[in-house]
């Protein structure tokens, strides 16, 4: 098993367009932010959608 890490592409572990936007649906029901269904592919590491997630529930 790989260890995953903060700063790791979230497609080149493998994560596919699907597995995003189950990502994104999760994110809008924990956090209840609008999190657009691209923020993965744009964001691209674990580490920057959280800090487009933390910038969204400060506003």
């Amino acid at each position: 098993m790989t260890d995953i890490q903060p700063d790791d592409d979230f497609f080149d572990l493998g994560v596919t367009s699907l597995c995003a936007v189950r990502f994104v649906l999760r994110v809008r029901r924990v956090f209840g932010v609008d999190l657009a269904a691209t923020a993965p592919a744009e964001a691209g590491t674990a580490r920057q959608c959280a800090e487009v997630i933390a910038s969204l529930r400060a506003t």
